[in-house]
């Protein structure tokens, strides 16, 4: 436990780390920081472009009503509206089930694809509502929209079988993509940035806590508690015309 002594410092077996010499190392080591930074970005776009391949997103939505449309029936209730936002979710289900991928990828004569389409396929429900929005993902734009269509083709049919009284109606057809949904070059480039900083950050912090040097009075005071009475001067760099300390070197020309 670090305690003062009656001189006012710190006692021996207390070793302090000093927040401005830390702030200090930071600021000396600002342009490697700055530089790794730089390099930390350019290594994650240049990985993320060569390692991941980019993905293109098709998605359709439907309306789930747990009603069939019976002959006659011209008003929708309350209580049937609950009903199909409670089957929504029942509805996700089935549609990224392995029965329904097989049925949709058999029609679209993609059966070599069946693992790869099971993954590619995401629904998510609107809330507070009895929307479906199915999602298909996958590396190419085409194949993409072709899958897609095919599910809104079988889906319906497929789950009014399984769920007895209700109906799925798609409302927007899927679409070709035009542009990648995925990677995103810009937020991995500075997520790449942001790692580069942290770990010199990190290295610099580590550096400082693991140096035990005494660079001045000020560390001897801190570190040790220790008070200076006097220094030796660096003669090396002492002025060649007299020290500061009385100790004179220069040469003197005789007049």
């Amino acid at each position: 436990m670090n305690e003062e002594g009656k001189n006012g410092y710190f006692s021996t077996d207390s070793l302090i780390l000093d927040v401005f010499d830390l702030l200090r190392a930071l600021r000396k080591g600002i342009w490697l920081i700055l530089l790794a930074g730089i390099i930390g970005g350019l290594l994650a776009n240049l990985g993320t472009r060569l390692f991941i391949s980019p993905t293109y997103r098709t998605s359709f939505t439907a309306y789930v009503n747990n009603r069939t449309n019976l002959e006659g029936t011209t008003s929708v209730t309350s209580s049937d509206l609950s009903a199909a936002k409670s089957l929504a979710n029942t509805y996700a289900r089935i549609l990224t089930s392995w029965s329904m991928i097989n049925l949709a990828a058999e029609k679209a004569g993609m059966q070599d694809m069946e693992n790869m389409l099971g993954n590619a396929v995401a629904v998510s429900v609107s809330p507070d509502t009895e929307i479906l929005t199915v999602s298909v993902t996958m590396t190419d734009p085409d194949l993409a929209t072709q899958f897609a269509q095919v599910l809104t083709e079988v889906a319906p049919e497929y789950i009014s079988k399984i769920v007895e009284g209700s109906s799925m109606q798609i409302i927007d057809e899927p679409v070709r993509p035009t542009g990648k949904y995925a990677p995103n070059y810009r937020r991995n480039t500075g997520i790449g940035v942001i790692a580069g900083m942290a770990l010199i950050c990190m290295i610099i912090f580590v550096l400082e806590v693991m140096d035990d040097r005494v660079k001045d009075e000020d560390d001897l005071r801190r570190r040790y508690g220790l008070v200076v009475i006097g220094t030796i001067p660096n003669l090396l760099t002492a002025d060649k015309h007299g020290s500061g300390y009385g100790y004179g070197y220069g040469t003197r020309k005789d007049k």
